[in-house]
């Protein structure tokens, strides 16, 4: 593994790629490559929250991935919640020995970084620390259904399809 601990000032080199949490100052490149890359325009409050480890009253956690040069590569953001509330009840089976989940709220790999396992690494990275929290008994995601390649990432990557939700 990469061995990333939670706060802030970590870094690690793996491949030629850094991975560092995201700060404030990263806010308007975090912003301008969600805007990119999802359908979604998301308020100030969440780049903020990711930003500052806490969104909509949830801890937070992230990470960028860069090159030696400090180009982004790719960004992970993702929520941690009461397994009561999550919306996906069927996740956890034993909510008191897991009251927590996380969710994947966003990953995203820039142009110039696909299909060099960027995605893959931040995904391990999430996987990872949700597994290191012994509270947290899953890590979800939502996918657009007619994204196959989306489909076939995520299943490449160890999560199974549990259902769709109607349009």
């Amino acid at each position: 593994g990469l061995g990333l601990g939670l706060g802030l000032g970590w870094a690690a080199i793996m491949d030629r790629l850094f991975f560092r949490p995201m700060t404030a100052g990263d806010k308007d490149e975090v912003r301008a490559l969600h805007e990119k890359w999802f359908p979604l325009r998301y308020a100030d409050a969440f780049y903020d929250g990711a930003a500052k480890g806490e969104y909509a009253g949830k801890p937070v956690i992230n990470c960028i991935a860069t090159d030696v040069a400090g180009k982004t590569a790719g960004i992970i953001i993702i929520s941690f919640m009461s397994a009561n509330g999550c919306g996906e009840n069927d996740l956890i089976v034993d909510k008191e020995r897991y009251p927590r989940v996380a969710y994947i709220m966003t990953i995203g790999v820039c142009d110039a970084f696909r299909r060099r396992k960027v995605g893959s690494r931040l995904l391990r990275w999430g996987i990872e620390r949700a597994a290191s929290d012994t509270s947290c008994g899953a890590l979800f995601l939502h996918v657009i259904t007619w994204n196959k390649a989306a489909m076939r990432f995520y299943a490449r990557n160890e999560f199974r399809y549990v259902r769709s939700y109607p349009r």
